[in-house]
């Protein structure tokens, strides 16, 4: 009976600390504020005690409610992704437990996208299988997506099993050419030429040669284009550079070119002494 007790005493400390923590957050107070209510209704059991199932109740419900997508109840309680960070790892799991018949409808909406990040960041990879599965099953789909192509991105950053690095790792080099001129695509592949192993960053440049300056001249593709420049090795930039130099006349139209002129920027940034005067002899040239 003393160990219940004490077992009691201990998660009513932890329940106390969470609360405290929720306090501090703009749509935290609004669930605790949730938590004093109900504990109002729970005098027979000593209040601490109730506290930490309340909290879980509530919590528990915030995820159904994102779920739900009922937007003007999440525009209070949704922000369940700073429940996330000050929970223990046991109540993470629980609550992520929640989702996992729900994972493709969360990344879906303009809330539960960002649970599904967080859930990610902060739950180990192994724990959360049913989250990470629906997501590989979908890559191409999800790159392409205004919220899945933040949750490709996370996975990246936070998975590292090999399978699932791979599987995702694959599918972008694939359709290295389609992502880049696509509007949520382009993010994608400059999250892994900033951020991926450097064999990876080399994989996206060389599908992307030979066509550097037509690339050049598209909204989000330009994007993608200026990161090869800022991330390649020495030597890919210079292959880079030397494709939009040897253009010709072309080149002075990207220089104009209301995309064109950032890569011509980056160009400028990056090129050695050798590529500056060649630039400056084709502005000659052409002028």
């Amino acid at each position: 009976m003393a160990r219940e007790l004490k077992g009691k005493d201990d998660a009513a400390k932890s329940s106390e600390l969470h609360m405290n923590e929720l306090k501090n957050y703009t749509y935290g107070k609004h669930i605790v504020a949730r938590v004093e209510k109900l504990i109002v209704t729970g005098a027979a059991l000593p209040t601490q005690f109730i506290l930490t199932l309340a909290l879980m109740d509530v919590i528990l419900w915030v995820v159904h409610v994102c779920l739900n997508a009922l937007s003007p109840v999440i525009t209070i309680y949704g922000k369940l992704s700073t429940v996330l960070e000050v929970l223990d790892m046991d109540r993470k799991i629980d609550i992520v437990h929640e989702l996992k018949n729900y994972v493709l409808k969360s990344i879906g909406d303009q809330n539960g996208n960002h649970v599904i990040q967080k859930c990610i960041e902060c739950v180990p990879e192994d724990c959360i299988p049913f989250v990470i599965d629906p997501i590989l099953s979908q890559i191409l789909v999800l790159c392409t997506h205004q919220y899945g192509c933040r949750v490709i991105q996370r996975v990246l950053e936070h998975c590292h099993d090999p399978v699932t690095q791979s599987a995702i790792m694959n599918k972008i080099v694939q359709q290295t050419f389609h992502l880049t001129d696509d509007k949520f695509g382009n993010y994608v592949v400059q999250h892994v030429l900033e951020h991926g192993k450097p064999e990876e960053r080399s994989s996206i440049i060389q599908k992307l040669s030979g066509q550097v300056v037509i690339l050049s001249k598209q909204k989000f593709a330009s994007n993608v284009i200026e990161k090869c420049l800022a991330f390649g090795t020495p030597e890919e930039r210079d292959s880079l550079i030397g494709e939009i130099i040897s253009s010709g006349q072309t080149f002075q139209e990207l220089m104009k070119d209301q995309f064109g002129n950032y890569v011509v920027r980056r160009v400028l940034q990056t090129c050695d002494d050798k590529y500056l005067e060649m630039i400056l002899s084709s502005i000659k040239l052409h002028s």
